[in-house]
Parts: C-alpha cells; sequence; structure tokens
C-alpha cells in the first residue's frame, strides 16, 4: 500500500435539513467537480462515516441541536492519524441559532471550518476544498504508517529467522550493531561459557553481558584481541583473531573468532556485524605438541651433530697420530738400514 492509493477523497458527506440549504450546496459543489451525498438526519450521517470513504462532513449548524452524542464517540474513536474535517455552517444572527452555539459546536467537532450565511460559492467551494486536501494528506500519511507497519513487522520476522538459524549453528555466533557492540548471542554460548545469554535460559545461569565480552577473553589475549576487533570495525573489513576464551570449567579454550560487515543494499552503510567463535583448542594443542617435538628433534641433531664432530676430529687425530707414527718407523728402518750397510 502507498500513498497513491488515497490520492483522491471520497465525497463529501452534506447534512442541511432547512429548507433548499443541502440542494444548493450539492449543486455548487457538483459544479466544481467535488461529489457529495446528502445526508437527511444526523444518524445517518454518522452511519456514513461508519462505512464510507468520505473525504468532509459539511454540517448546518441547526442539525446539531439535537443529540449529538452519536457523532461525538464517532469522533473521539479515531485511529491517531485521522482528524477528520468538518465544515460547520452558522448562523451571523444568534438569535436564528437558538440553542445551538457556534463555539461548543466548534469544540465537540474538532477539525471544523466555520462559514457563516449566508454563503458565497467561491467561500464555500475553497473551504470544502482545503478539507479535502487535508484529509487526503491524512490518507497519504495513514498510508506511510501502513508501510512503516508492514516493514516493522517484515523486520521482526526476518530477525526471528535471523535468531532461529543461528541459535541452530553448532559454534558460539553473535552479532554486533555498526558500532562493534554486540548484541545477540546464541544459545551455544552458554554450553562453551555456562553464562546464558541475555534473556535466555534460567534465571538460576549468571547472565552474559553482551557489552562485556571482554571478561570472556584470556587477558593476555585480550589486549591484541581488541586491538584487531577495534580495527576491523573501523576500517570495515572482515575480522579473524585467535584466543582463548574462559570455559564452563573455569579453563582456557583457544578459539577462531570471524566476523563479517553486513552492509545496507541501497546506502552500503555497514549496519551490522555477522560473527562466529570455532573451537581451536585440539588443533592449537596439536601445533604446540608438533613445536614441542619440532625443538626436541632439533636439540636431538644438534646434540648429534655435536658429537659427531667430536667423533670427527678425535678420528682426526688419531690418523694424523697414526701417520706421524708411520713416519717415524719408515725413518726408523731407513736408519737401521743404512746404519747396517754402513756396519758391513
Amino acid at each position: 500500500m502507498n500513498s497513491a492509493d488515497f490520492a483522491a477523497p471520497g465525497p463529501v458527506l452534506v447534512l442541511a435539513p432547512g429548507g433548499r440549504d443541502a440542494a444548493v450546496i450539492g449543486r455548487l459543489l457538483e459544479q466544481a467537480s467535488i461529489g457529495t451525498v446528502t445526508c437527511p438526519e444526523l444518524p445517518s450521517l454518522v452511519d456514513r462515516l461508519d462505512r464510507s470513504d468520505a473525504g468532509a462532513a459539511l454540517i448546518a449548524q441547526e442539525a446539531l441541536r439535537g443529540d449529538t452524542g452519536a457523532l461525538r464517540e464517532w469522533i473521539s474513536a479515531q485511529p491517531s492519524w485521522s482528524d477528520f474535517p468538518f465544515v460547520l455552517l452558522t448562523f451571523r444572527n444568534a438569535a436564528a441559532a437558538a440553542d445551538a452555539q457556534p463555539s461548543r459546536l466548534a469544540a465537540a467537532l474538532g477539525n471544523v471550518t466555520v462559514l457563516e450565511r449566508p454563503l458565497h460559492p467561491v467561500s464555500l467551494v475553497s473551504a470544502v476544498g482545503a478539507a479535502l486536501r487535508a484529509r487526503s494528506r491524512q490518507r497519504e500519511t495513514e498510508a506511510l504508517l501502513l508501510e512503516r507497519d508492514h516493514h516493522a513487522i517484515a523486520l521482526r520476522a526476518s530477525e526471528a529467522r535471523f535468531r532461529a538459524i543461528v541459535d541452530g549453528m553448532p559454534q558460539p555466533s553473535w552479532s554486533a550493531n555498526a558500532d562493534g557492540n554486540p548484541e545477540f548471542f546464541n544459545a551455544r554460548w552458554q554450553e562453551v561459557t555456562g553464562l546464558r545469554p541475555p534473556l535466555r535460559g534460567s534465571d538460576s545461569v549468571p547472565p552474559l553481558d553482551p557489552f562485556d565480552w571482554q571478561q570472556l577473553v584470556h587477558p593476555d589475549d585480550l589486549p591484541r584481541t581488541r586491538e584487531e576487533w577495534l580495527a576491523a570495525v573501523s576500517s570495515g573489513v572482515p575480522f579473524r583473531s585467535e584466543f582463548r576464551l574462559r570455559a564452563r570449567d573455569g579453563g582456557w579454550r583457544w578459539f577462531t573468532g570471524r566476523a563479517l560487515p553486513v552492509h545496507d543494499d541501497l546506502s552500503g552503510e555497514i549496519v551490522r556485524w555477522f560473527g562466529s567463535c570455532t573451537d581451536i583448542d585440539a588443533a592449537v594443542q596439536a601445533r604446540e605438541a608438533l613445536a614441542r617435538s619440532t625443538e626436541e628433534l632439533e636439540r636431538l641433531v644438534n646434540e648429534r651433530t655435536a658429537s659427531l664432530q667430536r667423533e670427527m676430529r678425535e678420528r682426526e687425530k688419531a690418523e694424523a697420530a697414526l701417520a706421524q707414527s708411520q713416519k717415524m718407523e719408515a725413518v726408523g728402518q731407513l736408519t737401521g738400514g743404512v746404519a747396517h750397510d754402513f756396519n758391513n
């Protein structure tokens, strides 16, 4: 529904029971291309107000001398967007009005334009035209309010679907507003941390303050994690960080936190962040164990290398000593041979 649905106001209800007033007024308005419906008495006018989309009502002062309770009730029961316009025809001569005082009638009708008789055709058409335009604007307001309500209902339905989907995710998930302040945690957080998301679960379970998520992060990881998150929010780039979260047993487990910005389709601005935390504690433990094994292997290799180097040095010394011994033995044999030759 949009404002075009109410661009053309409905007919003008005419209640002027005295003489030929109703016929004259109807003819003047018809000549100005304004539709009219003549009501013979006040109850019929109220009935038409209840079941028709009238644009305005033109009432002669003398038609309101009797019981106006039903009309007053109808005026009071209007929706918030409605302020139905009336045009009240009064008498210039107060004596001719009998007991129907214009000020009292105007107060009862609320949104009213008062015209004194005798009427000038231009004044009549102008006043009725203004009333119809006012009613048309009210109808446009109604359309906008209905459209807003439809959007609100659709938004609530979308939010409910979003939360149902997120609650069904196996890992702790959350959403934050455009400024980066968390506003929603799924049910998985209670299983992981022992703290229930706001407005969820039993009152015996301590609540998780969405604006104090830092209470869950290990103190050694908090400064780095907070700096990375604020940098992502400031720049609009996806967030990713590894940190330890306090588990429900009081210990700490490693998680990878990821978050993506959600942009408005029209403006492109970030309207929300959606993130999740994946348990990587086993992987981190394995990684640390592998690192320890690598360090141990490097230590053993270094020790064996040093041992082999010592053995090689000792072997080189032994080989040098052997070579020297063999050299001395050869010299000795040569000397002995020379001495033997001299003796002969």
